[in-house]
């Protein structure tokens, strides 16, 4: 049974109803059949990206690598390791892959991982500044940082905003179906398959998970660190995506919690896309 509808101004507040005020968290939406702002909650401030960096890796992968017919379906099956399965390994291969093209190199002397991310950094800019169409105000030397192609790194960091700009965007680009077909299915899926089933959403969501744990060698507690969720919500099963979205959150109160609150966020926004 598809989700029930919602106002916009139901969806507005729904979303901020689901963050404390004093919540290191923050949330963006945007309708990409109309290209307004859905919904927002400290949208610019730029939050540990975790995992949601490969999203920015398998775009800039996806647009940069002139690959055809064989390497082009290896290259599709190690992006969907990249994002379904958020293989770190796989991930950070990515970006040395980039980083060997532009340099014209077939074997590396030694891997590149910064220096992909450096690319992966460039792209990132290029899409977004191309794609706002005057929505936002975007400071991306201040709302974005890239150092690696995983996102394992903590200092790997970027506002929600930014990361639903760039999600728009690529809905947009070409090979917007290699894209998206990257992503883990909520409820079916890669990371998400076990989640959004509470919420009526199986199969109306895809999208990037990001987790970062307070390592034991820091000397805290063990912990949650970070946790995201960022993607597409779609116009029904197997439909278009119409809602691009990312909702990022440091410090949350439990592993479960944050995912709670990620699922609920996907799901209010769906009740927007299905109407």
């Amino acid at each position: 049974m598809a989700p029930e509808p919602v106002t916009p101004e139901e969806l507005r507040s729904g979303i901020r109803s689901l963050f404390a005020p004093e919540a290191a968290a923050g949330a963006y939406a945007i309708d990409l059949r109309t290209g307004a702002v859905l919904a927002s909650w400290q949208e610019s401030t730029p939050r540990m990206m975790a995992s949601t960096a490969k999203l920015f890796t398998i775009g800039a992968a996806l647009q940069t690598l002139p690959v055809r017919g064989h390497e082009r379906t290896e290259l599709l099956q190690r992006c969907a390791a990249a994002g379904r399965k958020s293989d770190n390994t796989v991930a950070d291969e990515l970006a040395e892959q980039i980083s060997r093209y532009r340099r014209g190199l077939i074997r590396p002397r030694r891997p590149n991982t910064a220096h992909g991310a450096q690319l992966i950094t460039r792209h990132v800019s290029s899409v977004v500044r191309r794609s706002t169409q005057g929505r936002a105000a975007l400071q991306l030397g201040a709302e974005y940082r890239q150092i690696d192609g995983s996102g394992y790194r903590f200092a790997n960091r970027a506002s929600p905003r930014l990361v639903a700009e760039y999600l728009a965007a690529m809905a947009a680009a070409p090979g917007a179906a290699e894209f998206t077909a990257s992503l883990a299915v909520m409820g079916r899926s890669g990371t998400l398959r076990s989640r959004g089933r509470g919420e009526g959403i199986t199969g109306l969501v895809l999208g990037k998970t990001g987790t970062h744990l307070t390592p034991k060698s820091e000397g805290y507690p063990r912990g949650m660190r970070s946790s995201a969720l960022s993607g597409y919500c779609l116009a029904g099963p197997e439909g278009t995506p119409v809602v691009a979205f990312a909702v990022m959150q440091e410090r949350p109160e439990s592993k479960a919690a944050a995912k709670a609150l990620e699922d609920q966020a996907a799901g209010l926004l769906s009740r927007w896309a299905v109407a």
